[in-house]
C-alpha cells in the first residue's frame, strides 16, 4: 500500500450502497488515500472516465476532475 495514492471506485450496480460508501470511506482514512466514485468505466455506456489521449486532470487537492476543459463530477469520500 506504500505505493497508493487513491482508489477510483467505479459504479457497479443499479443501486447505490449506503454500506459500499462507508466500507470505501473506512478504507481511505485507514491507509490516508483518497477515495472517489464516479460513473461506471469498463461497462455500459459510459466506460470513458479516464479516456486514453485526451486531455484529462484529476486534481486530489481540490477534489475535481477535468476532461477536455470541463469539470466533471466525482463524489469524493
Amino acid at each position: 500500500m506504500e505505493q497508493v495514492t487513491g482508489l477510483l471506485f467505479g459504479h457497479y450496480s443499479d443501486d447505490i450502497s449506503p454500506l459500499l460508501f462507508e466500507i470505501l470511506e473506512r478504507f481511505g482514512k485507514k491507509y490516508r488515500i483518497l477515495v472517489a466514485y464516479c460513473d461506471d468505466f469498463g461497462h455500459g455506456s459510459n466506460h470513458t472516465i479516464f479516456p486514453i489521449g485526451r486531455g484529462a486532470v484529476l486534481d486530489i487537492k481540490i477534489k475535481h476532475y477535468y476532461f477536455n476543459r470541463v469539470k466533471i463530477d466525482l463524489l469524493f469520500l
